[in-house]
């Protein structure tokens, strides 16, 4: 190979390991998953995301859940991302509703974060905590 090859050769990663570190990035220290079902738990620091972002994190743990093998399936329904947001069916699946234009996908079992999103809407979430700091 070689020294053009080689330079250019250093940009290549893996799409799993690149989207693992992504996610890692923007859930550290916002959710928990449990290992033995997969289970969603939020942190202190969770609750003081707005909506948007909480319904964005839960969705993007879901994927990471599933990435981790301690979930079958990324996608969550309406009432599983209420249950971990914290607010009611209705209003979550408003924002879900309006994520579907951007970020989130509507699939047999539920609701995700497209896999070619995934690293958008870790980007949206480490803004969103930037910004909350910057308050």
């Amino acid at each position: 190979m070689n020294a053009m090859n080689t330079a250019l050769g250093e940009l290549l990663v893996s799409e799993a390991d690149l989207a693992s570190d992504v996610i890692a990035g923007s859930l550290c220290g916002l959710v928990r998953i449990t290992k033995e079902a997969g289970m969603i738990i939020p942190t202190r620091d969770f609750g003081q995301l707005d909506r948007t972002t909480k319904v964005m994190v839960c969705l993007l743990a879901m994927r990471a859940a599933t990435t981790l093998g301690v979930a079958k399936c990324a996608e969550a329904s309406v009432d599983e991302v209420a249950r971990v947001v914290g607010f009611d069916s209705k209003t979550v699946g408003e924002y879900l509703s309006r994520l579907k234009r951007s970020y989130v996908a509507k699939g047999a079992a539920g609701y995700m974060i497209s896999p070619e999103k995934v690293c958008l809407v870790a980007e949206e979430i480490r803004k969103a905590r930037q910004d909350k700091e910057d308050m």
